[in-house]
């Protein structure tokens, strides 16, 4: 004979459980000729830039612009790691 337990599946949700809504990365004028500006990236997000051959490219950003004019032209990928660990690739392309 099996005797069967109850099991208790309730969850309890508090006001600050809300899930943190990310705004949309926007980054203009894209193409550019080497300056983009980059709005809505947080100050602990940490990010990469790769050209199109997967090398990492130095590049700094600074006050909320993201300069690539000593690099050639051509497409390049912006990778965002997120606070919750999701990470978002924008491409870039210079001409």
């Amino acid at each position: 004979m099996h005797h069967l337990c109850p099991l208790d599946l309730s969850i309890t949700i508090g006001l600050n459980d809300e899930p943190q809504i990310q705004k949309e990365l926007s980054i203009y004028p894209n193409p550019s000729t080497g300056t983009f500006n980059i709005e809505n990236l947080e100050t602990n997000q940490t990010y990469q830039v790769y050209d199109v051959n997967g090398r990492l490219v130095k590049a700094s950003i600074v006050n909320n612009q993201l300069d690539l004019s000593n690099e050639p032209n051509g497409v390049y990928l912006l990778r965002v790691q997120l606070e919750n660990g999701e990470v978002v690739s924008k491409k870039l392309m210079k001409n």
